[in-house]
């Protein structure tokens, strides 16, 4: 009966810890808002520390999740504003403008040239034709 409790050990407890372990360190190397130097002490930490650096870890990253989330609620979001379109859907529409007729290649090449320098505040392609 000794190898039921063994079984039951290692099943209930060794392999969850294990993958949360190694979820967590995969998480780690993962992340782009570390600094190389902050994921190498946590890897450390986790290394030397498994069960004691893997709890830390979830309890910090849970708090400055929820500060991150918080911080980058923007108030444009709320005040009803649209967000600016990015590079690529201003570069599409100027190019199916273009390929329309709706400008010349020169308008063309100026709109790209101010879209691709971040100097169009607004869709870069309604102020070129104007």
């Amino acid at each position: 009966m000794d190898w039921f409790w063994h079984v039951l050990w290692i099943c209930l407890i060794v392999i969850p810890v294990t993958i949360i372990w190694v979820t967590i360190a995969i998480e780690i190397i993962r992340r782009h808002d570390l600094s190389a130097f902050q994921r190498i002490c946590w890897l450390l930490v986790l290394f030397i520390f498994p069960l004691l650096g893997a709890i830390t870890y979830l309890i910090v990253s849970w708090r400055s999740a929820g500060a991150r989330a918080a911080h980058t609620a923007t108030p444009q979001a709320s005040a009803g504003k649209p967000a600016t379109p990015s590079t690529v859907d201003d570069l599409t529409e100027l190019d199916r403008l273009r390929r329309s007729g709706a400008l010349t290649d020169a308008e063309f090449e100026a709109g790209k040239r101010q879209i691709l320098e971040g100097q169009g505040d607004r869709h870069a392609a309604e102020g070129v034709g104007t």
